[in-house]
């Protein structure tokens, strides 16, 4: 009788330390299909940010078309108060 235990064979399992399937054809595939899939999800991404952007820049400049007199008074109003500011800053 033999005094160490008898090790049963592992089969070839590519998650396996060391196992014979570790560098398997079907993972280079997978990996090449995930990393298109990936650049599409992002085009797709960019395209829907880009169709955002517009959609809020137009009604933006609808919003100014609109109302003319309003975004007059509130940028006369901001630049009232950062002319403020400043003169208040270059005093101290």
């Amino acid at each position: 009788m033999s005094s160490t235990p008898n090790i049963p064979e592992r089969q070839n399992n590519p998650t396996h330390f060391g196992g014979d399937g570790l560098y398997d054809s079907t993972g280079v595939e997978e990996a090449g299909s995930l990393t298109v899939s990936i650049g599409e999800q992002l085009d797709s991404a960019s395209r829907q940010s880009v169709a955002a952007l517009q959609r809020s820049a137009s009604s933006i400049l609808d919003y100014v078309r609109r109302n003319p007199v309003r975004v007059a008074i509130g940028a006369a109003g901001v630049a009232a108060l950062l002319a403020a500011w400043s003169r208040r800053a270059s005093r101290y």
